[in-house]
């Protein structure tokens, strides 16, 4: 899905893109809240497991801005409810 400029779309997760969004969530809670680095290392388990599931319904969509990766949506089980399921957007995004 793009914006009339073409500038923005909405696509399926391709495997580079995870690490870009373990990188956001670090921006933006370190922007936010304070935290440091171990907020990644956190974020990524969770991703691990995530991209290693082979749940149909689960998925990660990539928002892209200008061909940039600017934010995340995930759909997940319940039972698998952590913070993957947030949206996180770096600064300007």
């Amino acid at each position: 899905m793009r914006d009339s400029a073409g500038r923005q779309a909405i696509r399926t997760a391709l495997t580079p893109d995870f690490g870009c969004v373990i990188c956001l969530h670090g921006t933006l809670y370190a922007a936010e809240y304070g935290w440091d680095h171990t907020l990644e290392v956190y974020v990524a388990g969770p991703f691990s497991e995530f991209g290693n599931s082979h749940i149909d319904r689960e998925r990660i969509w990539i928002v892209e801005k200008v061909g940039k990766v600017a934010g995340s949506i995930a759909i997940q089980s319940e039972h698998q409810q952590n913070l993957i399921g947030r949206q996180a957007s770096g600064p300007g995004a």
